[in-house]
């Protein structure tokens, strides 16, 4: 027996596997469903009161005297890192989104080469 090719075999133009478009969206929202889940969670298990109205429904009496919370030298220094740190997160969810809307209009959209060069090019 003979055999003969008869179509030959070609090179796709793009990618079949993986799709990172799909990889990158799914990590990103089951990262920001966990981190805010568990936030809510630690929220919910919380036992401590915060406010006067919750302290008064709870045991029947009323609130004579709150005392407001001190904090030390250590504390804010924490509180300074951890406001910079957020804000630092922040900066780069937007940098990241941007970047991923860059990519995607770049990658989706078949603009003229003249208009890519023009607007594309960093």
């Amino acid at each position: 027996e003979q055999f003969k090719v008869l179509d030959p075999a070609q090179l796709p133009v793009k990618p079949f596997k993986p799709d990172r478009r799909k990889i990158l969206l799914a990590g990103m929202v089951l990262g920001l469903g966990l981190g805010v889940g568990l936030a809510l969670l630690l929220d919910f298990l919380g036992k401590s009161y915060r406010y006067v109205p919750d302290v008064e429904e709870d045991l029947g009496l009323p609130v004579l005297v709150t005392i407001p919370r001190i904090l030390t030298m250590k504390e804010l220094k924490w509180r300074k890192i951890k406001n910079m740190a957020g804000a630092l997160v922040v900066c780069m969810a937007v940098l990241a989104a941007g970047g991923l809307g860059y990519m995607y209009f770049k990658l989706t959209f078949s603009l003229p080469a003249w208009f890519q060069q023009t607007f594309f090019q960093l």
